[in-house]
């Protein structure tokens, strides 16, 4: 699914039930922040979970950590 084609209001939803499904997962937390940025909306809220996507145990198959550095350098400079 291309997120960048769903409303704000579907990836919001999508973003609660996968949630709901795997709370406490790092990988839904950086997609949900990977969308906000290309979204440029709630960057708080994508700071937050970057932040905390940081300091989590990641797994090889979780997104890099260099990666959500990248994209929480794009919200501090926005």
């Amino acid at each position: 699914a291309d997120l960048l084609k769903k409303s704000q209001q579907e990836l919001d939803d999508l973003f609660k039930q996968a949630d709901r499904m795997a709370p406490n997962t790092p990988k839904v937390w950086y997609a949900r922040a990977d969308a906000l940025v290309k979204q440029n909306r709630n960057l708080p809220e994508a700071k937050e979970l970057l932040e905390k996507y940081l300091h989590a145990h990641i797994t090889p198959d979780d997104p890099s950590k260099q990666d959500a550095e990248r994209l929480l350098k794009q919200v501090n400079g926005a």
